[in-house]
């Protein structure tokens, strides 16, 4: 997923990237970002908490060192939490301006 950030002149660039990894290895989506590396973009691999040090073992390869300042981990545990509370919040939010 590539988010893309709108500039005054109204153009588009690509400012965060997100590679969901599921069921390969973290070389295919290291790879796959780093043929992004010329972009002044953040990287992200999202995927499950237990797979937290086998990305951190791959990153630490030396053919990645020159992403290893530009890519996070992000579990998809803590993104579920992330997502409940930002609900949540927008819920109460919401209950507050409609009188609820």
């Amino acid at each position: 997923m590539i988010w893309f950030k709108k500039y005054g002149n109204g153009c588009l660039f690509p400012f965060s990237f997100f590679e969901i990894e599921h069921t390969t290895d973290f070389n295919r989506s290291l790879i796959k970002l780093g043929d992004f590396g010329f972009l002044a973009a953040k990287f992200c691999i999202v995927a499950a908490k237990r797979r937290e040090e086998e990305f951190h073992r791959t990153l630490g390869q030396e053919v990645f060192r020159f992403l290893r300042e530009r890519v996070e981990f992000l579990a998809y545990e803590d993104l579920q939490k992330d997502y409940e509370r930002t609900r949540e919040s927008r819920c109460l939010r919401l209950a507050r301006i409609v009188g609820a």
